[in-house]
């Protein structure tokens, strides 16, 4: 099990619906082109360096040998882990793409800011 979550934020004076519709424009690019082979190596560099980064805490260390243990029975999953990252390829990601963002099933939550209050005018 797992989730792939896209998180944007509009810019003022542009909608929701604009930014959805670049959105599925990205998805659908994905699933037709696939990405670059350099898009793959920044992301795996980001993820491991921060998964690296995250260890240097002893608490943090404990925590994911503990979620690795409850999860998968194996406190020392961590070179299988980052394994799986490494082998990550542009036709993978392609694969995924399309089996796993179908247009018709997936939770969106839109999140608006309230207006501003209007001051109310000096007499």
């Amino acid at each position: 099990g797992g989730w792939i979550q896209i998180s944007a934020t509009a810019l003022p004076r542009h909608s929701n619906e604009e930014l959805r519709t670049l959105i599925q424009a990205a998805i659908d690019d994905v699933k037709r082109n696939g990405v670059m082979a350099e898009e793959i190596g920044r992301a795996k560099m980001k993820i491991i360096a921060g998964k690296m980064r995250s260890l240097e805490l002893a608490a943090t260390r404990a925590d994911l040998m503990n979620e690795y243990e409850m999860m998968l029975g194996d406190p020392g999953y961590m070179p299988s882990d980052m394994a799986r990252y490494r082998g990550v390829t542009p036709e993978s990601v392609q694969d995924v793409a399309r089996r796993l963002l179908p247009d018709d099933k997936r939770i969106e939550l839109e999140i608006e800011p309230a207006a501003a209050p209007q001051k109310e005018a000096s007499r």
